[in-house]
């Protein structure tokens, strides 16, 4: 390896959106360095989520794209894992630059990342990179690098976590200059434009809106055994994990962006929950975002954040779009499996002070998982009976369990052999993240219980209703016919029936269905 100046930097996020904050502060950091940067957002479709989601000849493409470039750098989620193996053998195989792995998921996996990249970066990313960069373009000795790991002679080496960010103040801006941002589509490495950032930061809830997200914190307060702030604590400790930004600098980034693209109209608060915030903070910012953005925004908050002053803050400055992590209306599920300490009838609480902000509101999620094969059917029907109570105003997300790597819950899966660590391609990368088709693997309750919110949903049936839905198929002679392989498997496709009819019954009453069928460009297999 020869000293040589440095000239770029490529940075390849994989997602299937433009708004990666990560690597948009990432980006920022090393350009406040006098380091070209090329950041190249590599767009998974819509209709593909784990695996090949990336033809050959775009990961050809990207390779050729890239030849000019110092260093390479990928940002990795566990869902893009083995998408980034095939495209670092294609960069090992025909190039000699050197790749470079961050994000989450190089983060809890050093040893096996390690057998497909050159080098890992370790959590936060922003100063390690920098540090890597100059030092490696240098040829001086990597082992004074903080968060780095990588192989020496076939033994791997990991030098010591520095410590996190403390003022997240003293970073610049995130990277906004989308302009100069490239992206790929339909297996072409694209400039952003105008247009593409129209088309790719859109967002559909209740409205389409192009949406721009920004973050008041990093860190979690929580240590939920789903997540990976639990493993993220692990490294770095509870002590200063959740950090926050000041109001001067949210509202400059937010003003910078609106200013420059005045067709974002929807701002998201994309925090792990934003009221980890004190009130007095939420009320000035609040305050400051009605005076000088204007725009409307979506939030996402825990029930052990919420407090209803700061909520009435939010939406009085525009919130229109709630989201609320429920998980379980099983106190068991919650606080033994999740250790997630608040009571179900508590979040019916929460659930009840937003209900009375709804004039103002466009729509609420309520998110619940489902599919843990931890939970046991009494847990499971507490969940059951939970949505019972849930005003049929509220839009319910339901999302298969998960167990990603670094986890409480991966580990306990793995002891118990639900998950056979040396098979993780199958259990984890290809995992079905859709949760009509995880439905298979539903017991008899949570079946019942997306019947349930379907009819609530589509139909708007009352509690009385929904109380004799629940008794109908909770009585144990009806349980016991329907609760087996045969059965449950006729259920799933009566609600699956009953679901995409209604969808497509929805669609020919608005005249938009012959548009939806034009998008199916690709049918999973």
């Amino acid at each position: 390896m020869t000293n040589k100046k440095l000239t770029r930097v490529d940075l390849y996020v994989f997602c299937n959106q433009l708004n990666m904050m990560g690597v948009r502060f990432l980006s920022a950091y090393l350009k406040s360095k006098n380091i070209d940067v090329r950041l190249i957002y590599t767009l998974a479709p819509a209709d593909r989520f784990s695996y090949e989601i990336y033809s050959d000849e775009l990961l050809n493409k990207i390779v050729k794209f890239s030849e000019q470039a110092d260093v390479v750098g990928f940002s990795i989620t566990s869902n893009y894992f083995l998408e980034a193996v095939k495209l670092t053998a294609k960069f090992k195989k025909n190039s000699q630059v050197p790749v470079v792995w961050g994000g989450v998921h190089p983060t809890l996996e050093v040893d096996d990342c390690l057998n497909y990249t050159d080098y890992v970066i370790r959590g936060e990313g922003e100063k390690a990179f920098h540090e890597f960069i100059e030092k490696y373009m240098a040829n001086e000795n990597l082992d004074d690098i903080g968060n780095l790991a990588y192989k020496r002679n076939g033994e791997i080496v990991k030098t010591p976590l520095k410590s996190l960010i403390g003022n997240l103040n003293d970073l610049p801006l995130p990277d906004t200059d989308f302009t100069s941002h490239y992206l790929t589509e339909d297996d072409q490495i694209l400039k952003v434009n105008h247009s593409l950032m129209k088309k790719h930061m859109l967002t559909f809830s209740n409205k389409a809106r192009v949406t721009y997200n920004v973050s008041t914190t990093r860190g979690c307060p929580h240590s939920c055994t789903y997540c990976v702030n639990f493993a993220y604590k692990e490294l770095y400790g509870n002590r200063g994990y959740v950090r926050k930004r000041s109001i001067e600098s949210i509202i400059q980034e937010i003003s910078t962006v609106v200013k420059k693209y005045p067709f974002i109209d929807y701002i998201f608060f994309a925090d792990e929950t934003l009221f980890v915030n004190k009130r007095d903070f939420i009320k000035q910012l609040a305050e400051e975002y009605k005076e000088k953005i204007g725009l409307l925004s979506k939030i996402e908050f825990s029930p052990q954040t919420f407090n209803e002053e700061k909520l009435a803050h939010m939406v009085e400055a525009g919130a229109v779009e709630l989201h609320l992590g429920v998980e379980s209306g099983s106190d068991s599920t919650n606080y033994e499996i999740y250790k997630r300490k608040y009571p179900a009838e508590k979040i019916k609480k929460i659930i009840n002070t937003i209900y009375k902000y709804r004039a103002k509101l466009e729509v609420v999620h309520l998110h619940i998982l489902i599919c843990n094969p931890f939970e046991d059917q009494a847990n499971t029907k507490d969940t059951f009976k939970f949505i019972i109570d849930v005003p049929n105003y509220f839009d319910i997300r339901f999302f298969p369990l998960v167990f990603f790597p670094g986890t409480e819950l991966l580990r306990k899966a793995e002891e118990l052999q639900i998950i056979d660590r040396k098979n993780r391609d199958k259990d984890i990368y290809l995992h079905n993240w859709n949760e009509n088709d995880a439905l298979s693997h539903a017991d008899y309750y949570t079946i019942c219980m997306k019947f349930l919110y379907f009819l609530k949903k589509e139909i708007n049936i009352n509690k009385f209703f929904s109380l004799a839905f629940f008794h109908f198929f909770a009585f144990p002679p009806i349980k016991l016919l329907l609760d087996n392989k045969v059965m449950k498997s006729v259920l799933v496709k009566g609600y699956r029936f009953s679901y995409y009819s209604s969808r497509v019954f929805r669609h020919l009453k608005k005249g938009t269905l012959i548009s939806k069928v034009k998008q199916l460009k690709y049918k999973p297999t």
